[in-house]
């Protein structure tokens, strides 16, 4: 296994809007990839629910406490509102379904057809 290391660097956001050049801040940080890999599996396993998320608070304040990247909370997140929305639709599941009576005759009536009815299935005359 390759243990490659994570540097972040932080920026003057400011200056950069205003001149287009980087100027850093502070000191450079290097961590090992698998301890950032650790630290968003314990973030998945701690947060199983959209509330359990909302709680800490936003990306960036839920980023900072797991000391990941703010992307890997928000693809945690789109994938907890993902799994809520498939339980709420098996929840919700085939009841709210309309089947008609009759609906081969419904079908034939509206197009101006007589629908008969054999043994064997269904045909037109």
């Amino acid at each position: 296994m390759i243990n490659t290391k994570i540097t972040t660097r932080k920026f003057n956001v400011e200056h950069y809007e205003k001149t287009g050049e980087i100027e850093y801040l502070g000191e450079v940080e290097t961590t090992d990839r698998q301890d950032a890999i650790q630290r968003a599996k314990d973030m998945r396993n701690e947060l199983t629910t959209i509330e359990q998320f909302e709680a800490i608070g936003t990306y960036s304040e839920v980023a900072k406490k797991y000391e990941i990247s703010k992307k890997t909370t928000h693809a945690h997140m789109m994938s907890l509102r993902y799994k809520k929305d498939r339980e709420e639709k098996e929840m919700i599941g085939p009841a709210n379904v309309e089947v008609s009576a009759n609906p081969i005759a419904s079908i034939g009536e509206q197009n101006g057809c007589v629908v008969e009815l054999e043994e064997s299935g269904v045909g037109l005359l």
